[in-house]
């Protein structure tokens, strides 16, 4: 008998789905038999307490020996992490700002998007403040997905920086700056074991 998917949310409301096999064929019978096998395997399987929404997937087989259904569950759910990272930023010193926002975004294999914007309470934003702006964010584009695709239980993130002025180093030519940590929600696995045992056969 084997489980082929399953949810779960925050509200408790709990989707299950069971398909019964024998020899590898699907079996679905008038007589309820496979309808009964379900309901036990609902009563006996139990979410592990997890938050949020997860997906669960499982499968058991059965031994005649010790009369009962045997095998594992696997749930899959989401959970936060730090990745620590040396990505740089460098700035032309010449052009005046107060800070910079800088917001990076990804879900599942989508592409990452990076937005970044000079922001200044006083003075003029010119031409050479939003052509820095394209190149930085094509630069950076390419350093985070850099980064991410070494990051192989990565799911999505969804990151904003306000970086002053004065948190950037001037080495007189350029102003640098280094993001050291991105957090993010990675895929975990938690696997449990089954035993549904039969009585009275």
């Amino acid at each position: 008998m084997g489980r082929n998917y399953g949810s779960l949310g925050t509200t408790g409301a709990d989707d299950r789905a069971f398909e019964l096999k024998h020899d590898g064929i699907s079996i679905y019978d008038t007589a309820g038999c496979s309808a009964h096998l379900s309901a036990l395997a609902s009563s006996h399987l139990q979410h592990p307490g997890l938050d949020g929404y997860y997906s669960w997937e499982g499968s058991a087989q059965y031994d005649p020996h010790t009369k009962s259904f045997k095998g594992k569950d696997i749930y899959r759910y989401p959970t936060s992490k730090i990745l620590n990272c040396c990505i740089p930023i460098l700035l032309p010193r010449e052009l005046w700002f107060d800070y910079i926002e800088v917001t990076l975004r990804s879900f599942d294999d989508s592409e990452i998007r990076v937005w970044l914007e000079y922001l200044i309470q006083n003075g003029p934003y010119s031409n050479d403040h939003v052509q820095s702006e394209a190149a930085l964010r094509d630069k950076l584009k390419l350093q985070v997905e850099s980064t991410i695709d070494n990051t192989r239980d990565f799911y999505h993130f969804w990151v904003t920086l306000k970086i002053d002025r004065s948190d950037f180093q001037d080495n007189g030519i350029t102003l640098q700056y280094a993001i050291k940590e991105i957090a993010y929600t990675a895929i975990a696995d938690l696997t449990t074991p089954i035993c549904i045992q039969l009585k009275n056969c």
